[in-house]
């Protein structure tokens, strides 16, 4: 059974490029970058993300911190085929800027229908 496809963005809030590790996987971050990613690894490399923030600065708590780094998880779908760690970090990706583009162009719909 592959993991849950459940969405969590994570957000590098720093101003440095974060590598997170997860099940083996280097998951890069840019400083301000966006990732879409399973929740399970969200949560993971979230977790590692938060942890160097915190050792940094201790002006925020931990919560705080990881409540500016991880999104709602959003319910997504569940994978059929067993695919490696990396391949289901990269279809999820994929499949959720589909998710993404799919409900923009909904949008762009319901404004063109009234105009």
């Amino acid at each position: 059974m592959g993991m849950k496809f459940n969405n969590i963005d994570v957000t590098n809030i720093t101003t440095n490029r974060f590598i997170g590790v997860y099940s083996g996987v280097e998951i890069e971050i840019m400083p301000d970058e966006t990732r879409h990613l399973p929740s399970e690894v969200a949560r993971h490399v979230g977790l590692q993300l938060a942890t160097q923030i915190f050792r940094k600065q201790k002006s925020k708590g931990m919560p705080e911190i990881l409540d500016t780094i991880l999104s709602p998880e959003i319910a997504t779908k569940e994978t059929e085929k067993e695919l490696s760690v990396k391949e289901q970090i990269e279809q999820h990706e994929n499949d959720y800027a589909r998710f993404l583009e799919e409900k923009r162009r909904e949008e762009l719909l319901k404004v063109a229908e009234k105009a």
